[in-house]
């Protein structure tokens, strides 16, 4: 469980979901998450990371002309 600091995680573990609506017959909207747990690690001599985890969302608009 020992890491680097300038990558201060080990093991992951991830959740994604995405959609992608139709809002006319031109444009769409999509969205998407992500839920990430990291495993506990180490960095020797500076901290202990534990339960550590992100959460990410986007969306996006598209159009045709």
């Amino acid at each position: 469980n020992t890491a680097s600091s300038l990558s201060p995680k080990c093991e992951t573990q991830s959740l994604n979901l995405g959609a992608k609506l139709a809002i006319s017959d031109n444009a769409t909207l999509s969205l998407g998450y992500t839920w990430t747990q990291y495993g506990d690690a180490t960095v020797p001599s500076l901290a202990t990371l534990t339960k550590s985890n992100k959460q990410n969302f986007g969306a996006r608009v598209g159009f045709k002309f």
